[in-house]
């Protein structure tokens, strides 16, 4: 139980850090966060495989 924990908080403090907080950010789109969400994705993907 505690490695999933680790990868919630990881997942939620990658999320958190993608969000459009500075004027230049805001120009780039979902980009960074479709890419985290990917990751986010493989990551479950390979833990819950198993």
């Amino acid at each position: 139980m505690g490695l999933e924990i680790v990868i919630l908080v990881l997942a939620l403090l990658i999320m958190t850090a993608a969000l459009p907080a500075w004027p230049y950010s805001r120009k780039w789109g979902y980009g960074p966060s479709c890419l985290i969400g990917i990751i986010v994705l493989i990551f479950v993907v390979l833990f819950f495989g198993h």
